[in-house]
């Protein structure tokens, strides 16, 4: 760290290379009177020349009767990498599922689509094909009749049991003829099972 007095000759901007004005002590006043706890990220330059990203926090506060501006910087560097694994996990994810030719669809437990895949839009035989087209509607509006009926029923098995059904055998009709296909249906947990 910095030497205490090099610390007090230090302007806000030798610290954190992202500042874009000077520092002023009754802008910030003036700000805390607004918003008495301001939070950003920004830059820490370190002694050895090195910035890492961090997250600054101030306030305003009163000590022997005098109001004193404290700030406290937080390194978030292992909380930005894991954004970016996160970033290109999600990447991938969706490349993946956008470029198969599988169908892939999530429903809610109210059998409403909530999204799809390209390939997953194709699947009901009904024109538009885009995956769009789906999102909120429930089975019953995308499915007709028979369908509509065999596969909800599945859904909602699936739903209750929280076990996966495989190879589930359907028909559709696409563009006037019978279509077999065989479906997979898994349960996504989330907090509430």
């Amino acid at each position: 760290g910095y030497p205490l007095d090099e610390w007090r000759r230090m302007r806000v901007s030798d610290i954190d290379p992202s500042a874009r004005e000077t520092w002023s002590p009754e802008r910030e006043c003036r700000r805390r009177k607004r918003d008495p706890c301001f939070r950003r990220e920004g830059w820490l330059r370190k002694k050895n020349g090195e910035t890492i990203p961090v997250e600054i926090v101030s306030s305003i506060g009163r000590l022997d009767g005098r109001s004193y501006l404290f700030a406290s910087a937080r390194d978030i560097s292992e909380r930005r990498r894991a954004e970016e694994l996160l970033r290109e996990s999600e990447e991938k994810y969706r490349t993946l599922v956008e470029s198969t030719g599988d169908g892939i669809f999530v429903i809610d437990e109210n059998l409403r689509f909530v999204s799809m895949n390209p390939a997953g839009a194709g699947f009901s035989g009904r024109k538009p094909r885009r995956p769009e087209h789906f999102a909120g509607k429930t089975v019953a509006q995308a499915f007709s009749g028979l369908l509509a009926d065999r596969f909800a029923g599945k859904l909602k098995t699936v739903l209750r049991t929280g076990r996966a059904a495989m190879d589930v055998p359907i028909q559709i009709r696409r563009r006037g003829e019978t279509v077999y296909q065989s479906v997979s249906l898994s349960p996504i947990k989330n907090g509430r099972g």
